[in-house]
């Protein structure tokens, strides 16, 4: 938590810093300390004083210390510091934590303050270093008592709310926890002991998030260390036996199956639990592609990506697993992989990005309106709720299907447009055609290009690649194709505008200020579309109708279509 850049845990950390080091000369082993402490910030040079007397050979460490009363001390700040936690979190449940202002940091009352205080964080960080410092002295029975008071402090702190980030690498701690754990248990004890320190039914975290998460794995419990873990491949069979008997959920035993099944027999041990899983529990495919992937073995990636996506029902897990026959397809040399991966992926989860990523590429193939109405068939086999709807609505204007979304558009409102929303879409659309898609109604373009590519935060993907293409731009290009009668124009044309009308009134109306914006953009853009087609006249009657009649009294409204219209290359001389 609160790390940044590559984490390396002790042992391949030391492995490495032993390979630089090994065979510098003594003067060259000093040059290289004293470079180091130059780089150091001046108010750091004391803790790495600190921290090099220390560590020299002559000096007394936590080994040479009168350990039970140590140990008895550290314990009981670690208890101090548990019931204080746990009392100020008490206080912000039954509410008196705000009866007493100076509880309250800085005077700032805030609805949902912190669990812990920053004292209480900067204490909890110099315990779990306590603790370490144990650890990395080989006095692991002692690391294991500490590490064991601080992740039961921890799992309370969590039953009420995240832990905040106080600056220590909680997985690499967990890590060291479990490893002294293991160093210290009898053989016929150890996988029943490592099971409960490895929490290994604990729910939290998907399959995505392992790498993140703050619970090790059983190679960060062999890397947190020098040294091999002894009596391995014994434990190993005892380990895979304690797994296998709880089971395969949650997500976090069957990734520690599928872990100790390739420990022990390879990728060969992940593909049979794959198999034997199937769509009960994804994470036995995943781990197998992360393999493969891992091994760039794309064209067996390919094979089992395809056997993966045949079996696993639609859902997160089964998008995932489309992605990796996308990446087998690219570097492996196969394009034709590429498409079927993009609608795989979109079939599976209905998110406007991957829908984005599956035109782009038909596209690419020459087969855009036959993929577009492929996914259109998908959506709407699935129940029609709103986040679908929105995409429906895209989907129809992509290949100018303007008489679908009119019939989607049915019982839409004329306020409360957000992205991606039918009725906005629609608005934007009719007035886009109505004006022969000209350029100088930057308005109208504008709206419709933020209300086309405007994606919700639950729809974006912080670690995937950005489509090469947006909404609005293919949205002009389905515009361009819309093949409907004159009559049908001028008919979605009035509605469109009564629409538009309906929408300034009733934001303006209700004294909606944070939409007033909006409302004069709906304004300007009806008379960006009227001066486009040669009838400025009746634009100047539509602006002057609202801004100098209808809402001549509200100046905060009137502001804001004074922009609107400056704004516009098409409405100059407005006379507003």
């Amino acid at each position: 938590m609160g790390m940044t850049g590559e984490k390396l845990l002790l042992r391949p950390y030391l492995e490495k810093v032993e390979k630089i080091c090994g065979g510098l000369k003594k003067k060259e082993l000093i040059a290289l300390i004293v470079a180091m402490a130059s780089e150091e910030d001046s108010d750091k040079r004391q803790n790495y004083l600190s921290r090099l007397m220390r560590c020299l050979p002559d000096r007394k460490s936590v080994n040479d210390q009168n350990q039970p009363e140590q140990m008895e001390l550290l314990l009981g700040k670690v208890q101090e510091l548990e019931k204080n936690i746990l009392a100020k979190i008490t206080s912000i449940e039954d509410g008196s934590y705000w009866d007493d202002p100076d509880d309250v940091d800085d005077g700032y009352w805030d609805d949902e303050p912190e669990c812990l205080s920053d004292d209480q964080m900067v204490e909890l960080a110099e315990l779990f270093a306590e603790a370490g410092e144990y650890f990395c002295q080989g006095m692991l029975i002692e690391a294991k008592q500490v590490y064991a008071a601080l992740f039961s402090l921890v799992g309370k702190v969590e039953e009420y709310d995240f832990l905040p980030d106080i600056g220590v690498d909680i997985r690499e701690a967990h890590a060291r926890y479990c490893r002294s754990v293991y160093e210290t248990s009898r053989p016929g004890d150890r996988a029943q002991e490592m099971a409960m320190a490895m929490k290994i039914k604990e729910p939290v975290g998907d399959f995505e998030n392992f790498r993140e998460m703050d619970m090790a794995l059983l190679r960060d419990v062999i890397d947190a260390q020098v040294g091999e873990l002894p009596g391995m491949a014994d434990f190993l069979t005892q380990w895979q036996k304690v797994l296998a008997a709880n089971g395969r959920m949650p997500d976090r035993l069957a990734r520690l199956r599928v872990e100790a099944s390739f420990l022990q027999d390879g990728i060969a041990g992940v593909r049979e639990l794959a198999r034997d899983w199937k769509k009960e529990q994804p994470v036995g495919y995943l781990a197998w592609l992360e393999h493969l992937a891992a091994d760039e073995e794309w064209r067996q990636l390919a094979d089992a990506a395809r056997e993966a996506l045949a079996i696993l029902s639609v859902g997160s897990a089964r998008r995932r697993v489309a992605g990796y026959l996308v990446e087998a397809g690219r570097r492996g040399g196969d394009e034709d992989l590429v498409l079927p991966g993009r609608r795989e992926a979109f079939v599976s989860s209905l998110n406007v990005l991957d829908l984005l990523h599956l035109v782009a590429e038909a596209e690419r193939r020459n087969v855009r309106n036959e993929e577009i109405a492929r996914a259109i068939d998908t959506i709407r086999t699935g129940c029609i709720r709103d986040h679908v709807r929105s995409l429906l609505a895209r989907a129809f204007l992509m290949i100018g299907d303007l008489q679908s979304l009119a019939v989607l558009c049915k019982e839409e409102k004329v306020y409360g447009w957000s992205g991606g929303s039918p009725g906005a879409l629609m608005f934007c659309a009719v007035l886009y055609c109505n004006a022969k898609g000209d350029s100088r109604c930057v308005l109208n373009n504008e709206m419709l290009a933020d209300y086309a590519d405007s994606v919700l935060w639950c729809d974006t993907d912080p670690d995937g690649e950005e489509p090469a293409t947006s909404f609005y731009e293919q949205i002009v290009k389905g515009l361009a194709e819309i093949d409907i009668t004159r009559e049908d124009f001028i008919r979605h044309q009035a509605s469109t505008m009564e629409n538009g009308r309906k929408r300034v009134e009733y934001i303006v109306s209700n004294k909606y200020r944070n939409a007033y914006n909006r409302a004069a953009c709906t304004l300007g853009a009806m008379a960006e579309m009227l001066v486009a087609q040669g009838a400025k006249q009746e634009a100047k009657e539509l602006l002057h109708k609202y801004y100098y009649q209808v809402f001549s009294r509200y100046s905060a409204f009137r502001r804001e279509v004074r922009e609107a219209v400056a704004a516009s290359p098409l409405l100059t001389g407005m006379g507003v």
